[in-house]
C-alpha cells in the first residue's frame, strides 16, 4: 500500500486502518504518543478491559486517524 497523489480524496482503507492491525501499526509509530506498538496486542487480548479497550478505539478514530488523514491530505 502506498499513498499516492495526496489530492484530498476519500480514501477507504478499510480494516487495514483499524486499531492493532499491520499498517495501523504503522500510522501509531508515527501519529500516536499515548499507546505504542507494543502495547496494542494487549488491547486486542480477550483478557483487556472492554471498558478500556473501547475508550482506546474511540481514541484512535477520533485522534490517531484524523492525525494521520491530515497529514496525507485525505478524507476517511
Amino acid at each position: 500500500m502506498c499513498l499516492r497523489q495526496r489530492n484530498g480524496r476519500v480514501s477507504d482503507l478499510g480494516p487495514a486502518v483499524e486499531a492493532g492491525e499491520p499498517f495501523a501499526l504503522l500510522i501509531d509509530d508515527a501519529f500516536d504518543k499515548g499507546i505504542t506498538r507494543d502495547e496494542w496486542p494487549w488491547v486486542k487480548s480477550p483478557l483487556a478491559d472492554p471498558k478500556l479497550v473501547a475508550a482506546l478505539r474511540q481514541v484512535w478514530k477520533t485522534e490517531v486517524l484524523p492525525r494521520f488523514a491530515a497529514h496525507f491530505g485525505l478524507t476517511l
